[in-house]
């Protein structure tokens, strides 16, 4: 017959079986928890409600009862981040030694890249090569992610 061949990968592939057996068997972790043994409800702590946050104590001199403040609610922390995010730029500059970027925050847009070291010809040294951005009147280029 001629069925060595069938044979060899056959033994191959019972050698490979149980050398995955015995790795998994060392590899894996012995104390996983089982379904026989469900987790119970009775040890967890319960849900934090809004009298269990502290209030803010401010510093008092020594003899007198410090003043309570009250600590900001989520709503208004909320309102404070979006008003500081709204005031942030919308455009970021990026800067290296070869290229500058400006990068739309909102969005995720490269709205302008310019070479530094290269310009457009020798003859005008001060205009650079714009890769990417406001070409000319008829066209503007950007790179969105996302």
């Amino acid at each position: 017959m001629n069925n060595t061949r069938l044979m060899f990968a056959l033994a191959l592939a019972v050698v490979g079986f149980l050398l995955l057996q015995q790795w998994q068997a060392e590899q894996l972790p012995t104390n996983i928890p089982t379904a026989s043994s469900p987790a119970t409800t009775a040890n967890l702590p319960a849900t934090p409600s809004i009298s269990d946050v502290p209030n803010v104590v401010t510093a008092a001199a020594p003899g007198e009862v410090p003043a309570e403040t009250p600590v900001q609610s989520a709503a208004a922390v909320s309102d404070t981040i979006i008003a500081d995010a709204k005031a942030m730029p919308s455009i970021v500059s990026i800067e290296s030694d070869v290229l500058k970027l400006s990068v739309d925050l909102r969005g995720a847009e490269i709205v302008q890249a310019d070479l530094l070291k290269y310009p457009i010809s020798l003859a005008e040294k001060d205009k650079l090569i714009r890769m990417l951005g406001d070409i000319s009147a008829n066209q503007v280029m950007r790179a969105q992610t996302g």
